[in-house]
């Protein structure tokens, strides 16, 4: 699974190309930035101490932008149906009864996370 959390941020430039060879409309994408760090950008990450950097470093930014496109070739081959690297998830159906029944019967295995998680209903 991958775990990296890692942006790279630039400018996108379009033209039309007049060669007769290439003709046609071009988007050219430019890194600028790249931002790396633990974060998971996550309502929870709030209560986290969470790193995290910005960075221009030109070595850096080609290295996390060749990093991200290796990333997106590998998982998403030519002639993909999804117009991006969407997931292809199915419906599930959660038996929630079952899970309150297995963390009553385990109580004392999540007890010290309750607090952190503790939803506010008034709220």
């Amino acid at each position: 699974m991958l775990h990296a959390k890692m942006l790279v941020l630039g400018v996108t430039t379009y033209y039309e190309d007049d060669d007769e060879m290439f003709a046609g409309d071009i988007l050219k994408f430019h890194p600028k930035l790249t931002w790396m760090g633990s974060a998971n950008w996550s309502y929870n990450t709030r209560n986290h101490i969470e790193f995290g950097m910005w960075s221009n470093d030109p070595d850096l930014v080609r290295h996390n932008h060749q990093y991200l496109l290796s990333l997106l070739t590998f998982s998403e081959p030519r002639g993909a149906t999804s117009i991006g690297p969407e997931p292809e998830l199915v419906s599930a159906v959660w038996d929630d009864e079952a899970f309150r029944d297995y963390f009553a019967d385990h109580h004392d295995m999540y007890a010290a996370h309750h607090d952190m998680y503790a939803v506010d209903e008034d709220a």
